[in-house]
């Protein structure tokens, strides 16, 4: 079809030019195929990998990136010379690309654990002086799943140190530094956050200011530009952050979706076990959990409402998100479970409670706020527009891809006050006109793209209603 589109051949000639496509290559002659289907610079780079990867002239370093291009596997000494060399750009643009490209697409279990540890073990370590030293991470892509900043506070208050650096969001309405942007500054160096943590025992802040986060500065763009598969490679980035922070014990939040990063539960299982066996191999200890994602977490997406929805539940108020507060005692309960004084997870899910039931966890996040540097509330208009049922029925899903998309198009989370606040979620009854949620952003241009978009698929999935 796409020959005689062009009107260049004749169907004889082109049924000619079909068969000889198909001949086989004459004996003792190898063949390789080279994905062309990105940049033209990332094809180029696969000929010359595939040219030059066994030649013997060719300088090591090189040599082991053109093998990992042509989808070999590399080993521990390998990887130790070729991150490093990735930081600090001893590669073209394209071949640097490429490599990373082809680290998304085919790792093993032992190269996951070499890039850890040559991520890993590059960099000074923060010393604590603690043997317990503790953090929390999900991976992210469950709308309103703000747990990080209600688990904090609470183990800051029991006494555990959790020096928290997060990134800001990539593909999301908000990431955690996003939504703490909105209370105190995030923007920390190491001498910041040492002194955040050794005053309130812990920290919520922006990990760009982390020479760490340097090679996913690099890889980021090029997984979101090509929609690749960097879940494994993620492994090795997070845990690696964890231990150059100074983290021992860590908890994992693995949550499954199909709309986010991890699509089945299956899915999930096989993630959480490997970050379980890449943290032990670089010495950590790590609990990984897969969790439900179908559900929203919070009712606020976007900066300012995730935040408005994390205060409610530290202030105990009894308009706060009940999935949030039990998601949070849930990851909490695990932490503390970690010091021997505890031991169990029920022993750490009574503490947990009675410490944010007391207020305990509350002065605490205020009192790393106050420490971060306070943010002023912003005395900005906010415009509103809701959506609303357009028939009876009641609420059986939400689509938490769609609902992100269209805070994002309100202006989040670079407009911190732009976001969706659900008003309904799976489960819930409603009349037609009733609203199922409201959009919300301080740019009246914006929220009127995101009105139109969210009128053409609400993200909400409703049941007619019978008698």
């Amino acid at each position: 079809m796409r020959l005689s589109s062009r009107e260049r051949e004749t169907p004889e000639e082109i049924e000619k030019r079909l068969t000889r496509a198909s001949l086989p290559l004459p004996a003792g002659i190898s063949s390789f195929k080279i994905n062309n289907n990105l940049s033209l610079g990332i094809g180029i780079s696969r000929l010359k990998a595939i040219l030059l990867c066994n030649l013997e002239s060719t300088d090591k370093l090189q040599q082991d990136l053109y093998q990992k291009i042509c989808g070999k596997s590399l080993n521990r000494a390998s990887y130790s010379q070729l991150i490093p060399a990735i930081i600090q750009k001893k590669f073209s643009f394209d071949d640097a690309q490429t490599f990373l490209i082809a680290c998304t697409e085919h790792l093993t279990e032992d190269e996951i654990v070499s890039i850890a540890h040559a991520r890993t073990f590059n960099y000074p370590r923060v010393a604590w002086g603690k043997s317990i030293v503790v953090d929390k991470h999900s991976l992210g892509g469950i709308i309103g799943n703000r747990v990080s900043l209600v688990v904090i506070p609470i183990i800051a208050a029991f006494g555990l140190l959790i020096p928290k650096t997060s990134s800001r969001a990539i593909t999301s309405a908000s990431g955690t530094a996003d939504t703490m942007e909105v209370l105190a500054k995030v923007d920390l160096n190491f001498d910041e956050v040492k002194a955040c943590v050794q005053a309130t025992n812990g920290c919520i802040t922006w990990n760009g200011k982390l020479n760490h986060s340097l090679l996913d500065d690099a890889i980021n763009p090029i997984t979101k530009s090509y929609g690749l598969d960097s879940r494994k490679w993620s492994v090795a980035s997070i845990l690696s952050k964890k231990y150059t922070a100074g983290s021992t014990h860590i908890v994992i939040d693995v949550p499954y979706s199909s709309s986010a990063k991890v699509k089945t539960q299956e899915e999930a299982v096989e993630l959480a076990h490997l970050f379980e066996y890449v943290g032990k191999e670089i010495g950590l200890i790590v609990k990984a959990f897969p969790t439900d994602g179908d559900l929203p977490i919070g009712m606020g997406i976007g900066p300012a409402l995730e935040a408005r929805d994390v205060l409610q539940v530290l202030a105990n108020d009894p308009k706060a998100s009940i999935p949030l507060l039990e998601k949070s005692l849930f990851f909490a309960a695990h932490i503390l479970a970690f010091d021997p004084s505890i031991g169990n997870f029920d022993a750490g899910y009574q503490l947990a409670k009675k410490l944010l039931e007391s207020g305990a966890a509350l002065k605490k996040m205020e009192a790393i706020i106050n420490f971060q540097g306070k943010i002023p509330a912003q005395d900005l208009k906010i415009y509103t527009l809701e959506v609303t049922a357009e028939s009876n029925g009641r609420v059986q899903k939400i689509d938490g891809g769609i609902i992100s998309d269209i805070a994002r198009h309100c202006g989040a989370p670079v407009l911190k006050l732009a976001g969706v606040d659900l008003k309904k979620l799976p489960g819930d009854e409603v009349v037609q006109g009733e609203p199922l949620y409201l959009i919300q952003s301080t740019d009246l241009e914006k929220l009127q793209d995101a009105h139109q978009k969210a009128l053409k698929k609400s993200g909400f999935v409703m049941a007619s209603l019978t008698t």
